[in-house]
């Protein structure tokens, strides 16, 4: 997305902090609801890698590391499934190592500052010389707060074993397209994790 002028950009961040806000309220609520003895409220997870998902060719050719943009598209992309999925995002990304003083918070605080619209629920543990899919899978083993109603991982790397029917693989070069978000909502809409509830 470009904006006209450093007003524009600073409205629509705005923008994308207040949403951020209120989804994260709405998670508080319903966590209080479900202490009160309401039913559980089930979720479904994105699981996100940054480089090669959103951060690509285009991105890299800006900046590096963590200073890269989010390739345009490929945010709208993202958004979009978001938008029309409410998945929670479990950060899986390299980025995450990198950060690794940083609370959820300011996982959240950065990924809305570069536009992402939703809400950073947690990141994946760092299990050091293991597979991305061992990481994931010890995250959906562990984690309790909610039932885990659908999931899909979004990363340009494969090798998923197990976890294969939930990866939507993107390309380093291009990035997130629409193509691939329709798939993730489609992921999203329809599969069940199985052996992780």
């Amino acid at each position: 997305m470009q904006w006209a002028t450093e007003t524009e950009w600073r409205r629509e961040q705005d923008d994308l902090e207040r949403r951020a806000e209120r989804h994260e309220r709405a998670i508080e609520t319903a966590a209080r609801l479900e202490e009160l003895g309401s039913p559980r409220l089930s979720i479904k997870v994105l699981f996100l890698d940054i480089d090669g998902v959103l951060v690509n060719r285009w991105s890299l050719m800006q900046a590096s590391g963590c200073q890269a943009p989010f390739a345009p598209a490929c945010l709208t992309a993202l958004n979009r499934i978001l938008r029309e999925t409410t998945a929670q995002i479990v950060v899986t990304s390299v980025w995450r190592t990198e950060f690794s003083e940083l609370r959820r918070s300011s996982l959240q605080h950065l990924l809305t500052v570069k536009g992402v619209a939703g809400t950073v629920l947690d990141s994946t543990p760092v299990l050091r010389g293991q597979a991305r899919v061992d990481e994931i899978s010890q995250w959906l083993d562990e984690y309790e707060r909610y039932p885990i109603k659908s999931f899909v991982i979004l990363d340009d790397e494969g090798g998923m074993g197990s976890l294969s029917a939930h990866l939507v693989q993107t390309r380093h070069e291009i990035g997130l397209t629409e193509y691939d978000a329709d798939r993730a909502v489609n992921i999203l809409g329809e599969n069940r994790p199985e052996g992780h509830i």
